[in-house]
């Protein structure tokens, strides 16, 4: 197992005992470092989900029962005061975890997956025209212009709806860009890492994060990115 194999596997879930997985954390220092920040986001995101219940729910719940079966005899009645509690239970908690997802700071989980990633990301690559075009194709995307010399270029998983990593040469230094395609985000985020700076802004079909060197003109990069790619709606 490589670095990025590792992380990406590590990034959907941090606890993976796999033989293979748990070897390379304790062969790799970088990597284990990792883990540990994962392990802590992973904690961190648990006791945000977590939703307090009322105490004695279920005894409240019984005893209203009781008394609405008391006050009118009906067969039906107790299996749909039942079914009533069980679905105002399930849209409160349901609500509840909503209101956390929704409001989720999705542009933070960018930046730890591509700092996370960095190193492995900037390495430089040999990238045919023909694996740049493949890769586009797949994530939706065609190549319409001159978008600039490609460092590196692969598929990812970032994002339930799939993904694809581009490194560009900045005037600083090497620019990454992730393609999320069909994730909307509100609007545009600045972000920032340990190392880099970022910025996570919608296109036409749906969002795309710019990461660079602190002093790296991010914005140019868009325009760049956005004349030379064409998506399908």
């Amino acid at each position: 197992m490589n670095c990025l194999e590792f992380r990406r596997r590590c990034f959907a879930e941090p606890g993976n005992q796999d033989n293979e997985f748990v070897r390379h954390k304790n062969e790799c220092a970088a990597c284990a470092e990792f883990a540990v920040g994962m392990r802590h986001i992973d904690r961190t995101l648990v006791e945000a989900l977590r939703v307090d219940v009322p105490e004695n729910l279920a005894s409240r719940i019984i005893l209203r029962q009781s008394l609405q079966k008391s006050e009118v005899p009906s067969k039906y009645k107790p299996r749909r005061y039942a079914i009533a509690a069980s679905l105002l239970l399930t849209l409160g908690l349901a609500g509840g975890l909503y209101t956390i997802i929704s409001t989720a700071p999705f542009h933070r989980a960018v930046m730890v997956h591509l700092d996370g990633e960095w190193d492995l990301l900037v390495q430089r690559q040999d990238v045919s025209d023909q694996k740049l075009m493949s890769m586009l194709d797949t994530v939706g995307g065609e190549l319409k212009g001159d978008i600039g010399k490609i460092k590196h270029a692969s598929l990812c998983d970032f994002s339930e709806y799939g993904g694809a990593h581009l490194v560009l040469e900045g005037r600083k230094g090497p620019v990454v860009v992730l393609l999320l395609p069909k994730k909307d985000i509100a609007g545009p985020n600045v972000m920032s890492g340990n190392r880099s700076e970022g910025i996570l802004v919608s296109t036409n079909n749906g969002s795309m994060a710019i990461v660079g060197d602190k002093d790296e003109a991010l914005h140019d990069v868009e325009r760049q990115v956005r004349a030379a790619l064409v998506w399908r709606l």
